[in-house]
């Protein structure tokens, strides 16, 4: 078990999130945000599959797609309780795996609403955080 890296990749995805809602949206989806947003969904995810027994590489191979890593995560116990996880993973997922914040493309990307996003990654987090103790403490 990569418990030390869970730590590690929590951690960061703690400051992501708090880096990403320090932002002003004042162009509505702001780009710099959600990619910080969605960068943290990531992390918190893989640090929640280095707890239940992934590795490193087994992680990293799942590379930026976050529909896998949500996938793999429920299959690992994990159990969201925002009411709408579901929905605001699908409408991020493509957006984060084919790097659109980053690259931007003509036309824009459909994201979840700034208020949204920020109480479903802040629930995500509290959902992983017991896993990330209970690694830490074997």
């Amino acid at each position: 078990m990569d418990a030390a890296y869970a730590v590690l990749f929590m951690t960061d995805a703690v400051d992501f999130h708090a880096a990403g809602i320090s932002l002003k949206s004042l162009p509505v989806h702001f780009g710099p945000k959600n990619l910080l947003l969605c960068h943290s969904v990531e992390l918190a995810m893989k640090a929640f599959l280095m707890a239940t027994g992934s590795t490193l590489d087994q992680v990293e191979d799942l590379g930026h797609d976050l529909k896998k890593l949500s996938n793999r995560c429920r299959r690992s116990g994990l159990v969201l309780k925002h009411p709408r996880a579901k929905q605001v993973l699908n409408m991020i997922a493509p957006v984060h795996r084919q790097h659109l914040l980053r690259y931007k493309e003509p036309g824009g990307v459909m994201m979840p609403n700034d208020i949204e996003f920020n109480e479903f990654v802040s629930s995500l987090l509290e959902d992983i955080w017991p896993a990330i103790h209970n690694a830490e403490k074997q």
